[in-house]
């Protein structure tokens, strides 16, 4: 079974971005960016001397250092708890 160049074609442009939209739109097509973000917020922000993290601790930490960056930490709350009665008593 072989499959034509104008099914392959449909394929491929569903699952790929539009290059020549994002190249008129002048937005960046490149990794770097998000390297650069990697690299600033998790590697500089969770690594230190002598510090060492367990691989379920870190996730976690980056998890919620998403949702703080994100502004979203206040709904992380909402999620986490639920009802102030949980705090008191």
């Amino acid at each position: 079974m072989t499959i034509s160049a104008f099914t392959l074609s449909q394929v491929l442009s569903s699952h790929f971005p539009n290059y020549e939209h994002i190249k008129n739109e002048n937005l960046p097509i490149g990794s770097g960016a998000m390297e650069g973000a990697i690299r600033r917020e998790i590697n500089m922000g969770l690594k230190g001397a002598a510090t060492y993290w367990l691989k379920e601790n870190a996730e976690g930490m980056i998890m919620l250092r998403s949702y703080f960056k994100s502004g979203r930490w206040d709904m992380l709350k909402r999620l986490a708890l639920p009802s102030k009665h949980l705090l008191e008593g």
